[in-house]
């Protein structure tokens, strides 16, 4: 009746209350979201990724063994693969033990050409991979199985909505592995797992990749994730005692009262808790509002529906009229594991703002693939040195300027201390080549720093941010510096890359893209436009400059609307150039690349 499947919402309690609604979404064929606030490790594209870093890590742990090899990765017959393991149970060895050794047994004299090969072909992996791990660091090693395997070009190549899920599920584990490498004091696998063991042994388990509340499907979430929206229908289920309201929970460890200085709310504070976040639920609703219950969850006795119902409707009891389940939709909820059949490429309406930077509006004008990549699918990427050194200058010029502009004092000692700890050892080729960045570092530094001490310009604003719409996409950002000078208005940006002539400094100033959009944000937000755009090349000191004309801001006015078209068409066909692909981080991935 006009309603989009987006219009529908199914608000559960907690999270393992939505899996029977899920279920009879997949049954019937009805595309849903479902946000939880839970459930990365339990992912089957994570559980793949840690079942190789325990292997790796104990190649004696056969469940985590027998999981690889049964994946879509390797593919194991399974019966080959159950001959392996009742014999390595049977003799008390791993599994592992047994794939070393096929030949030492006449049990296993059936197996298959193609599973011993199979086998052969595990073996040299977790092999190779160990002789990886004992020297380079957790990200590192991952990142390389996930290429070698293919399944990262496998995931960001298919256009299944799961498939891209996936692979921001997988973006999301590595930023748990990048996390490590700061707080660990050596960085490789066995470390991790026992880390991310004793994470997920303490209750930890982060949510998955979050639910694109604009796709055409019906939104499924627990009711905390539906704070702050609203749908034109609205579902809130499981609605009996001891489930909404939950049941409650003793205090591990009660706070003693004399120790509580505001006052105490009187009454049954959890239930008062329960009943606020049920009105939260009802008020989710703009149109239509179901609330529904069920009797039978499995125990001996049929559960009686929630008292919260009963209040809001002023009923004294509740209608005892109940549909019953059929048999064939009792046998239906044990269908195949749910998956969604959202559109991941559905376009975005023209009326509806899309937020854009400009890099994602330079990354879809270099390569729409790369756009896709990096900014739909968040594809993990091993950091590059040049992108650690950038940003260890960037922290220290900007940590400079704050202090100036509030004229406090700043030494150069100071700067390098914040380059310093803002460093990373990740993506360096050699210990050697870290060493002639770090020194590199601290040349440009120290020439920043001689340079700007003679000068009296105070920056007007650092490092602020902008957001401004155009053609109702809205562009957001951040000045690096902005100066006030008799002449007018000049936006300054700090570059980390070496450029050594004057004339190919102002030459990347004048085509910037960057700049222009910078100066076309100011005129928007103030009215006022910049008179000129400047690229300072930190390892240098080389500044290059360009006038700020009307052509330039026009222009820039038209790349934001050629890339938003595109991004809104979700047209992400590959845009093959010899130097893009050459220098793209994708390139191995890539089925368009031209290296």
């Amino acid at each position: 009746e006009g309603y989009d499947y987006r219009d529908f919402a199914i608000l559960v309690r907690a999270n393992s209350d939505a899996d029977p609604f899920l279920r009879a979404l997949n049954v019937k064929g009805i595309p849903y979201r479902f946000s939880g606030n839970k459930g990365l490790y339990q992912q089957p594209e994570i559980q793949l990724l840690l079942s190789f870093l325990r292997t790796i890590a104990n190649f004696e742990d056969s469940v985590s063994l027998y999981h690889l090899a049964s994946s879509e990765l390797y593919m194991l017959r399974s019966t080959d693969l159950v001959r392996c393991n009742v014999l390595a149970n049977r003799l008390n060895l791993s599994l592992f033990d047994i794939f070393e050794n096929l030949e030492q047994y006449d049990q296993l004299g059936s197996l298959s050409e193609e599973s011993r090969a199979t086998i052969k072909k595990i073996v040299d992996d977790v092999h190779h991979y160990l002789s990886l791990s004992r020297e380079r660091p957790t990200g590192v090693v991952l990142y390389e199985f996930l290429q070698n395997s293919g399944l990262l070009r496998r995931l960001v190549n298919a256009r299944e909505e799961g498939s891209q899920l996936k692979v921001q599920n997988i973006a999301k584990f590595f930023d748990i592995v990048h996390n490590f490498s700061y707080v660990a004091q050596l960085d490789r696998i066995p470390n991790f797992v026992s880390y991310l063991d004793m994470l997920i042994e303490a209750g930890d388990n982060p949510a998955t990749a979050e639910a694109d509340l604009d796709a055409d499907a019906v939104q499924v979430m627990t009711v905390h994730k539906a704070k702050g929206l609203e749908f034109p229908v609205v579902f809130v289920v499981g609605l009996v005692q001891q489930k909404f309201p939950i049941r409650r929970r003793s205090e591990q460890l009660p706070l003693p009262d004399e120790l509580v200085k505001e006052p105490l709310p009187s009454g049954d504070f959890h239930i008062q808790e329960e009943r606020r976040l049920f009105y939260v639920a009802m008020t989710r609703a703009r149109r239509e509002l179901y609330l529904t219950s069920s009797r039978d969850h499995g125990g001996a006795r049929p559960r009686k529906i929630s008292q919260f119902v009963l209040e809001a409707l002023d009923r004294p009891r509740a209608d005892t009229d109940y549909l019953k389940t059929s048999p064939l939709q009792k046998i239906e909820r044990h269908a195949p594991p749910p998956g969604s059949g959202v559109d991941a490429f559905a376009p975005i309406p023209d009326d509806e703002i899309i937020q854009l930077s400009f890099m994602q509006i330079d990354d879809y004008l270099t390569c729409p693939l790369k756009y896709k990549y990096v900014h739909v699918l968040r594809v993990p990427i091993l950091p590059h040195h040049t992108v650690i050194y950038g940003k260890a200058l960037h922290d220290a010029v900007d940590e400079y300027l704050r202090r100036r502009m509030r004229q406090m004092p700043v030494s150069l000692n100071d700067l390098v201390e914040i380059f310093e700890n803002s460093w990373s050892s990740e993506g360096f080729v050699s210990r050697e080549h870290e060493e002639m960045r770090l020194q590199a570092g601290r040349e440009a530094l120290a020439r920043f720093f001689e340079e700007h001490e003679r000068s009296d310009q105070l920056p007007l604003y650092v490092e602020k941010e902008f957001s401004f719409v155009w053609n109702n996409n809205r562009i957001v950002g951040r000045w690096d510096r902005v100066d006030e000078t008799p002449d007018g208005i000049e936006i300054l940006d700090y570059k980390s890359s070496d450029v050594s002539e004057q004339k190919q400094a102002d030459k990347r100033a004048k085509k910037s893209l960057q700049l222009a959009i910078y100066a076309l944000a100011y005129r928007q937000i103030y009215g006022v436009l910049p008179v000129r755009v400047k690229l300072y090349f930190l390892e240098s000191g080389l500044v290059g400059t360009a006038e700020v004309t009307d052509k330039m801001i026009q222009k820039a006015g038209e790349q934001i609307l050629e890339a938003a078209a595109g991004i809104r068409k979700r047209n992400y066909e590959a845009k093959p150039d010899y130097m893009n692909c050459r220098f793209c981080a994708f390139s191995d991935i890539c089925p368009g690349s031209s290296v």
